[in-house]
């Protein structure tokens, strides 16, 4: 788990279950959320569903562009205590070759669905996925 920040008084905005569009017709909520970030000057990490992502690549490549992060945040978005081992490694790897198929850019994080995490889990995204765990406070 990442439990420290390398910098004093610098914060992280992570956003989970995206792309989100709540109005494909109109305006995509992860769009509007990117956008007013953008306006601040402030970037965020994007945790993101795969079944989300195969959707809207586009929304994830203009977050790319513009400076954010990309993380995974598994296929169906289960709970991974839930899921054999292979499901969980099924569901992250099906996230990490959507968003690189999307955007060419090979994920570094990962944070589970509510949080959802236990030692076993933990050694799965050490092992056959090592991703660095982005967890909330």
């Amino acid at each position: 788990d990442i439990v420290t920040c390398p910098q004093a008084n610098v914060w992280g905005i992570t956003y989970d279950d995206g792309p989100i569009v709540s109005n494909p017709a109109n305006v995509s909520d992860t769009v509007d959320v990117r956008n007013h970030l953008d306006a601040l000057g402030i970037k965020a990490t994007f945790f993101i569903i795969g079944s989300n992502a195969i959707q809207h690549p586009g929304i994830i490549n203009a977050s790319l562009a513009s400076g954010h992060e990309i993380g995974v945040h598994t296929w169906t978005h289960h709970p991974m205590t839930s899921l054999t081992n292979q499901q969980i490694v099924a569901e992250i790897k099906y996230t990490e070759a959507q968003i690189y198929n999307a955007t060419g850019v090979v994920p570094n994080l990962f944070r589970p669905p509510y949080g959802d995490i236990d030692d076993r889990v933990r050694a799965i995204i050490g092992g056959s996925v090592p991703f660095p765990l982005g967890h909330w406070k």
